[in-house]
């Protein structure tokens, strides 16, 4: 498994759209809570302003590359022996 710095890496570190810092805060912070190596914080922008909308919008984005970066449970599936 990835670290989520590898995930976040492999996503920034090539070029791409620009992404704000508070953007790229939410893809960091969701990668690292979803591997437990941080505990669940509120947003630290004020809600409603555009650094949180851009925070929030990266926690999506973080979250998708989650998704697709994590391996399927094996227990989930049908016939499949562990």
């Amino acid at each position: 498994m990835k670290t989520p710095l590898q995930i976040f890496n492999e996503r920034f570190d090539r070029p791409h759209e620009p992404r704000s810092k508070p953007y790229k805060e939410g893809v960091l912070y969701i990668l690292c809570l979803k591997a437990g190596e941080i505990e669940r914080q509120a947003c630290w922008y004020p809600i409603g302003s555009a650094e949180a909308d851009a925070f929030f919008a990266g926690m999506d984005e973080g979250l998708l590359m989650w998704r697709i970066a994590e391996p399927p449970l094996k227990a989930y599936a049908v016939g499949v022996e562990a």
